[in-house]
């Protein structure tokens, strides 16, 4: 039975001799650039309302006031990013960079729970660890130069980044 719930599945595809399109690199960079000034204003706003300017600025956050950061901060991105995503496998960076992500098999739109259970959450985690969160993070952003155009995370998920149009 459907569910009358359940949010629409559009499966919009940009093809080029048959193919899908990937997206170029520069509307991947500047869709990345948008969603992280709305992930930078979203934790400065956090921050401010949880009182951690000064904790922030010694060093000195206890772990549990960082775990409870990280929840509330996956929580906004949900709430931000969650119908877009569910709806077109679109962030709003990606609305406006004009690209999409798809699975790499067939090119659907994946579950909304599957991209951020697979596609961020992994590489989040570990961006996190001292030292090799930021080794890490450049490794994931240099295979998007390979010819498939997919980071780390489009691989752990199964996804792709193509463009699009709707």
């Amino acid at each position: 039975m459907d569910d009358p719930y359940k949010p629409p599945q559009a499966s919009i595809v940009v093809e080029h001799d048959g193919e899908i399109e990937l997206a170029p690199l520069s509307a991947r960079f500047w869709g990345s650039m948008v969603d992280g000034l709305f992930g930078l204003a979203s934790a400065l706003a956090l921050y401010q309302s949880m009182g951690l300017w000064d904790q922030i600025m010694t060093g000195e956050v206890p772990t549990m006031t960082i775990v409870q950061v990280g929840i509330l901060g996956l929580l906004f991105f949900c709430l931000l990013h969650g119908y877009t995503l569910a709806t077109r496998g679109q962030t709003l960076g990606k609305v406006v960079a004009k690209t999409q992500i798809v699975s790499n098999d067939d090119g659907s739109v994946l579950p909304v729970w599957k991209i951020i259970l697979l596609r961020y959450a992994p590489i989040t985690m570990v961006t996190m660890i001292p030292v090799i969160g930021n080794f890490a993070t450049l490794v994931n952003i240099a295979f998007i130069l390979r010819d498939d155009r997919r980071c780390i995370h489009d691989h752990i998920a199964g996804t792709k980044v193509i463009r699009y149009v709707g």
